[in-house]
């Protein structure tokens, strides 16, 4: 996913860092939520972003379950990554409306 909307400030290290935590764990939820946990063998879900050319977000999921399981993995996947990019795109908008906004930026910096 390519996200090429410009935003007011550069993202910082930190909001990356929340960005990409809260991302793993909306996806993670979502795939507890709809297969159970005693069924997943192991999965692995990892969200980077960079900054160098715009904003480049990677979103894996790998999920192996029990051969046993009666579910369509590859759509709990998809529907899982769904989850992670609406997240993802939330927290942008939330980040982009607070950098725009000059009460919330200088009241941030009085706190900070």
């Amino acid at each position: 996913m390519r996200e090429e909307e410009k935003f007011p400030r550069k993202i910082s290290p930190e909001d990356i860092e929340r960005i990409c935590t809260s991302v793993e764990n909306a996806i993670r939820r979502f795939i507890l939520s709809k297969i159970p946990v005693n069924s997943i063998i192991d999965y692995d879900v990892v969200v980077n972003i960079t900054t160098d050319n715009g904003l480049d977000v990677d979103i894996k999921v790998d999920v192996v379950t029990s051969p046993f399981i009666k579910c369509d993995l590859d759509a709990v996947i998809r529907k899982a990554v769904e989850v992670g990019r609406e997240k993802l795109e939330k927290m942008l908008r939330e980040l982009k409306s607070e950098a725009e906004s000059p009460d919330r930026s200088s009241e941030k910096e009085r706190q900070g």
